[in-house]
């Protein structure tokens, strides 16, 4: 495995420990946006069983539904995004294009969600690859890694690291 670069692995294991979290916190939460008929334990249980059948689509649909937080949604979507697209086994591949992902950790990291700085600053450090073929889905990209180790230490910097990407988007779909 190409140690500068993050994998599909990587992403898997972020959005399991993720996933985990989320479903702890849904089992704790009050649902806000699932409707009567769909207890929050039910979409749990539906983004978990859409995980294990590498079904991004469905997961995505139902972190949405899950009543969590925006800025924790978006970061759970963006991720989810991001490893589906990655996954070229998948059964059913995410709706979102590489930029919608970005874009939704970008918004959750301008709430100051500081798990989806992070998730930035290390994905434009080493970039993110395809599993099954190697091939590259974001671009390593140093001036955004390092304005994202900014932002990891003042938060305030994130308004500036999306301004550097927005201009110009080192992804592929």
């Amino acid at each position: 495995m190409n140690r500068h670069a993050v994998t599909i692995r990587t992403l898997r294991v972020m959005t399991l420990v993720g996933m985990a979290s989320l479903a702890f916190m849904l089992g704790c939460s009050t649902p806000t946006v699932a409707t009567a008929a769909e207890s929050i334990v039910d979409i749990r249980q539906q983004i978990l069983v859409a995980l294990k059948e590498r079904r991004y689509a469905d997961a995505v649909s139902a972190t949405r539904r899950a009543g969590e937080s925006r800025a924790e949604t978006d970061f759970a979507v963006g991720v989810l995004v991001l490893e589906g697209l990655s996954d070229r086994g998948a059964a059913q591949a995410p709706k979102e294009s590489v930029s919608d992902a970005l874009s939704l950790i970008e918004a959750s990291a301008l709430a100051g969600h500081t798990q989806a700085i992070s998730t930035l600053a290390s994905t434009f450090e080493r970039g993110v690859k395809i599993d099954a073929d190697n091939s590259v889905l974001v671009e390593s990209d140093h001036r955004l890694a390092a304005c994202w180790e900014e932002a990891k230490v003042q938060p305030s910097r994130a308004k500036a690291c999306v301004a550097i990407r927005s201009g110009d988007v080192p992804t592929r779909r």
